[in-house]
């Protein structure tokens, strides 16, 4: 199958089997950290955000703001 090309055959071609992908297919990097990139702008002005907040929790000794009323899960929140 054209999706599979370049990957080693298994018995993970004709059944789900994860270990048998990876056991045949795991490649190790013995490479550095040269390839990645740094935080884009937009990573940098959330960063700074979150640590304005943690400050000001840290000032406060805890945190801001608690809801008690709504015990948090996956599903407690609204969309987005």
């Amino acid at each position: 199958m054209h999706a599979w090309r370049g990957f080693k055959p298994g018995v993970w071609m004709k059944q789900i089997d994860l270990r048998d992908f990876i056991v045949k297919n795991y490649c190790a990097y013995d490479g550095d950290h040269s390839f990645l990139e740094g935080p884009t702008d937009k990573t940098n002005k959330l960063w700074r955000q979150c640590q304005s907040l943690l400050k000001k929790e840290h000032e406060n000794n805890g945190v801001l703001k608690i809801d008690a009323s709504r015990p948090i899960s996956i599903s407690s929140h609204s969309p987005g």
